[in-house]
């Protein structure tokens, strides 16, 4: 049986061994940008929403 452990202790000492580009701040911004997003729409939609308990208001013209 082959042991897979020297594989992945070979990976995880290239990527310890790594140095951080600028793909890693591109990486690190892009994720807080998406967390704010979310943050903000969860936080911000449920007040412009009418509650499932409450009719829907009729717009006339």
């Amino acid at each position: 049986m082959v042991d897979g452990s020297s594989g992945a202790q070979a990976v995880f000492s290239a990527l310890d061994n790594a140095k951080t580009q600028l793909y890693h701040f591109k990486a690190i911004v892009i994720a807080g940008m998406g967390f704010f997003t979310d943050a903000y729409d969860l936080a911000h939609r449920p007040p412009l929403l009418p509650k499932p308990d409450q009719k829907r208001p009729r717009y006339t013209i």
